[in-house]
Formats: structure tokens, C-alpha cells, sequence
């Protein structure tokens, strides 16, 4: 029995259902815009999006954790780390690391992790993806 939630509705706009993580955050970023990943149970394959719909100025992205998703697992929060340090303390606790270039202003921000979703500090099933958004200065 999974503790994952179901996926919510799609919502309006661009669909990303039926596409890999990887791709669709690339193309929402690729928009200027960053997504917020939302593991949920479903039958599909790990790492899909089921459903999607903005979320203030970001795009929800509910994925879903495979048929058997991993066990919950402590998911470090690595927002502020170095790039290269955040895409090794990610596998070592058992999950994979999807990085995406966004772009910022502030030239101590280069290389470091601005963004991580889902969000770092609580239990996510071990094995699924988790989004970083590397700093990239002008």
C-alpha cells in the first residue's frame, strides 16, 4: 500500500503528460519557467508525468513513482550546494539527480544548487528522480 498521493486533475495550458521528468523540465525551463515535481502512485512507469498544472508562477508536475516505488527515504537537502557536491550526496542516499541550467543574477549563485524539487528534509521514495536547478551567471 503506497502513502504516495494520487495525481491532481491536469490543469490548463502545456501538457507534459506521458513525457520522462528530464524532458519536461528542460522544455518548461527552456519557457523561463521552473516545475515542481510531486511524486504520486500510479501505474506508469517511474518517472513519468501523469498530470500537470501551474502552481503560482511554477508548473506542477505530478510523477509518478513507478508500481513499486521505493521505499520512503530521507531526501538531503542540497539547495546552496555546489553542483558537483549536490550530484554525488544524491545518489549516495539513494536517489538520481536531473540538473537543469537556470539562469541568475548574482554571480555567487554560479554552479550552486538554487532550486531542488521535490524539496529536500522529508521522506521520498528511494530511486526517483530529483530536479536541481544549477545557478548559471551571465
Amino acid at each position: 500500500q503506497s502513502s504516495l498521493p494520487q495525481a491532481p486533475p491536469q490543469g490548463t495550458g502545456n501538457d507534459y503528460r506521458g513525457m520522462q521528468l528530464s524532458k519536461a523540465v528542460q522544455q518548461i525551463a527552456d519557457g523561463r519557467q521552473q516545475a515542481v515535481v510531486l511524486y504520486v502512485a500510479s501505474s506508469k512507469p517511474a518517472g513519468i508525468v501523469v498530470s500537470n498544472g501551474t502552481v503560482g508562477s511554477k508548473m506542477r508536475l505530478a510523477v509518478s513513482a513507478g508500481p513499486n516505488p521505493g521505499a520512503p527515504t530521507d531526501l538531503p537537502d542540497v539547495s546552496g550546494e555546489d553542483a558537483a557536491q549536490a550530484q554525488s550526496d544524491l545518489p549516495a542516499a539513494g536517489f538520481a539527480a536531473v540538473t537543469v541550467q537556470w539562469p541568475v543574477s548574482d554571480p555567487s549563485q554560479n554552479g550552486t544548487i538554487v532550486e531542488e524539487t521535490p524539496a529536500g528534509g522529508a521522506q521520498r521514495p528511494t530511486g526517483v528522480a530529483i530536479v536541481l536547478y544549477v545557478g548559471t551567471a551571465p
